[in-house]
């Protein structure tokens, strides 16, 4: 019975991670306890499985935190992203189900409403939370295409990877900052699931390269800019 709760708290954890927590967020015990409602044991169960696959970190004395990936590591991530996801990309556009192309259609409207709200948007607080919401459709367009592939070995590396680029590394620097790279986003996402949708596997693949890429030369870029503006 505990490993059914410490699988569900896992879960739980995981989801939060998916949802847009970053690097250096602390996450509570008691708060996870209290709304799984179990006992504190399955839940640090759960934290020490995230622990060993490099998700979280305990620190003596101040609690569990969101482990905040280095430079080399969150280059190495993005690197097998851009190396596995485009042809995950181009399998889908073979294999993709009716259900499968309603679902990234709908996943892709949700994340242009969110743009479209976020422009007016006047108040920064309100702000973050569209980036929040479009960080989480993020993650769940990226796992329905892996999803979609057919392949459950490059599931796992897959969706492992896009968590923990998710979690460490989604720019919360400044939500009108972040604007413009969610809009650039959204326009390569709905590129990709055109041609999935379209069962057109070559531009796909291509689409989802140039997406990776350049995602990959942002998120470079603000931890550099991290980097240097950390203590000012």
């Amino acid at each position: 019975m505990a490993s059914s709760f410490s699988k569900n708290a896992y879960e739980h954890i995981r989801a939060k991670l998916a949802q847009g927590l970053v690097g250096g967020s602390e996450l509570s015990e008691p708060t996870l306890a209290r709304e799984l409602g179990i006992s504190r044991t399955p839940v640090r169960e759960a934290i020490r499985r995230l622990e060993s696959e490099g998700l979280l970190e305990q620190r003596p004395k101040q609690g569990t935190f969101v482990r905040q990936a280095d430079r080399r590591e969150l280059d190495e991530i993005y690197e097998l992203r851009v190396l596995i996801e485009p042809f995950a990309a181009g399998q889908a556009a073979l294999k993709m189900t009716d259900a499968e192309r309603a679902e990234v259609r709908s996943l892709v409207e949700q994340m242009a409403e969110i743009v479209t709200r976020a422009r007016g948007r006047k108040d920064e607080a309100a702000r973050a939370a569209d980036l929040t919401r479009h960080a989480a459709l993020d993650t769940a367009l990226h796992e329905a295409l892996v999803i979609a592939a057919g392949n459950r070995r490059i599931q796992k590396i897959i969706l492992d990877a896009r968590v923990l680029t998710q979690a460490m590394s989604f720019p919360q620097d400044s939500p009108m900052g972040a604007l413009a790279s969610m809009e650039r986003a959204m326009v390569e996402h709905e590129k990709i699931v055109e041609a999935a949708c379209g069962a057109d596997a070559r531009a796909a693949r291509r689409t989802m390269h140039q997406h990776l890429v350049r995602a990959r030369k942002s998120a470079l870029a603000y931890f550099d800019w991290l980097e240097r503006n950390a203590g000012t």
